[in-house]
């Protein structure tokens, strides 16, 4: 049955707020208990127009054909709050006109113009803008979305090899599952030509390797960083790569795990990878993840290196 899809339908709110953002968040939270409650849930657009918040002109316009009201289709929110203006929502454009519309009340910045006219910086819908680094498997740029007018960071990663690209996907799949405060925000994954990329939120700041904090706010940084870790292990996901490089502290001061590059998925109490394989930076390893041991591929790997970070 088809059904709007929240990344389409939280674009169309933000260029037209018909519904407050306090009743938006409260749809998302009863999403979320719905989720937890049987596995599934119902679309944002189902939620509140069941609650009387938009009325049957409006569902005219934006509902599907079929989609209907109270609609109880299994179904994974794209978000889990509500984004603040200058986030970029993930999802495809819902239509050509929307863009154009969106392109036009946020001009493309000089920079970003300049970048664009060399047709190696297009990727996608996205203009590379700006390498900022290298790790994993690819580079990273500071980079423009022209569907929603926004800077973003984008990995990217050039390969002939297979095995490489489905390691590229499993990436993005990975980290687009995570939805955390100190979880950078995956966007969108997709390939053109030789290239694949993963389109992120991008964090203005720098590692905590860089920086000399007071003890006291290490400790703080070390335990937000934790709790995103415990979240991450919630949803079966171990990173396997901490290190302070990869905790990044943003404008505001909040602390970013990012990079989950070398994460694997754990299912059934086994984790998705090679027997012996020895994956993650030396330096930050437990004894036994150094050895490749299996029982390095548990989630107690991620306190020692949490506390070698420390």
């Amino acid at each position: 049955m088809a059904e709007i899809q929240d990344s389409d339908f939280l674009r169309i709110l933000r260029e037209n707020p018909i519904v407050p953002q306090d009743e938006v968040r409260s749809a998302q939270e009863t999403q979320r208990d719905e989720l937890d409650q049987r596995g599934s849930c119902r679309s944002l657009f189902a939620i509140l127009r069941e609650k009387g918040l938009i009325d049957d002109r409006v569902a005219r316009t934006v509902r599907p054909e079929n989609d209907l009201p109270g609609d109880v289709t299994p179904h994974t929110p794209t978000v889990v709050l509500y984004p603040p203006e200058d986030t970029p929502v993930p999802g495809r454009p819902i239509s050509t006109s929307t863009i154009s519309k969106i392109r036009s009340s946020r001009p493309m910045p000089p920079e970003v113009e300049a970048a664009k006219a060399d047709p190696k910086n297009n990727l996608g819908p996205y203009v590379l803008v700006k390498e900022v680094g290298k790790g994993g498997m690819g580079r990273v740029y500071h980079a423009w979305d022209e569907n929603v007018g926004r800077y973003v960071a984008v990995k990217v990663i050039t390969t002939e090899d297979q095995s490489d690209r489905e390691r590229f996907v499993r990436e993005a799949q990975i980290a687009g599952r995570l939805h955390h405060p100190s979880i950078a925000t995956v966007y969108q994954a997709g390939e053109q030509g030789t290239r694949g990329y993963i389109a992120m939120q991008f964090i203005e700041g720098g590692p905590i390797d860089g920086q000399k904090l007071p003890l006291l706010s290490s400790l703080a940084m070390i335990r937000d960083a934790a709790h995103a870790l415990s979240y991450a292990h919630e949803q079966g996901v171990i990173h396997r790569d901490l290190k302070p490089g990869n905790i990044v502290i943003g404008a505001d001061g909040r602390p970013f795990v990012l990079d989950f590059g070398l994460a694997h998925l754990q299912q059934a109490g086994r984790v998705q990878s090679r027997e012996g394989l020895v994956a993650g930076t030396a330096a930050y390893m437990s004894p036994e993840q150094a050895r490749g041991e299996s029982g390095a591929r548990e989630r107690a790997t991620e306190i020692y290196s949490l506390g070698a970070t420390l």
